[in-house]
Order: structure tokens, then C-alpha cells, then sequence
């Protein structure tokens, strides 16, 4: 189950917030796993190279339907037009041959 959606944003005045509505965002979107006490759980990080606009969620399970419900859920959160994802290809963001056998 995921956790809601978390947003920050280091936009310190009203016209930083404004200009952000206006420009396109180059996003790095990235994975950890996380120890707690009742076991693992994964994180989801998207965050906006040039604002530090970012957007986090807990999961369960690291899988590509998980990923691409972050990415949804990115899209929606972030308030300005994203122009560019970069992940690093794993097997959660990446339909590369070495990766169709897996959910």
C-alpha cells in the first residue's frame, strides 16, 4: 500500500512560487530501500534539479507498476509542466530486454 504523496519545495517568496508555475522541470527520480521496524519498505524520490522541488512516497513493493503509479502521482503533484524524467534505468522505470521477465 502506498503512502500519500509528500511535497517540498525550497521556494522561499510568492515570486519564486510563480515563476516555478511557468518553467519546465528537468526531474531526477531515484529508489532506496528503508529499514523500519516492522521491515522493508521502498521510497520513491522525484526531485527537481533546479528548484529542489521534490515529491516522495513509501511503498511496499519496488515494481514497475509501483514506479509508474509515482510517476502518476508526480505529474499530478508538481504545479509547473515537467519537460524531462531522469532515472537511473532500473528495473522499476526501464522495459530493456534484461528486465521482461520481471514484474
Amino acid at each position: 500500500m502506498a503512502s500519500p504523496v509528500c511535497r517540498t519545495s525550497k521556494a522561499t517568496s510568492q515570486s519564486d512560487s510563480a515563476s516555478s508555475a511557468t518553467r519546465s522541470a528537468f526531474f531526477h527520480v531515484d529508489i532506496a530501500e528503508v529499514q523500519t521496524a516492522e521491515g522493508k519498505l521502498y521510497l520513491f524520490v522525484g526531485i527537481d534539479r533546479t528548484s529542489k522541488f521534490a515529491v516522495t512516497q513509501l511503498v511496499d513493493k519496488a515494481d514497475r507498476r509501483t514506479a509508474w503509479e509515482f510517476l502518476e502521482d508526480l505529474l499530478k503533484a508538481v504545479p509547473y509542466r515537467i519537460r524531462t524524467i531522469l532515472t537511473d534505468n532500473g528495473i522499476q522505470f526501464a522495459e530493456q530486454p534484461r528486465n521482461r521477465n520481471t514484474a
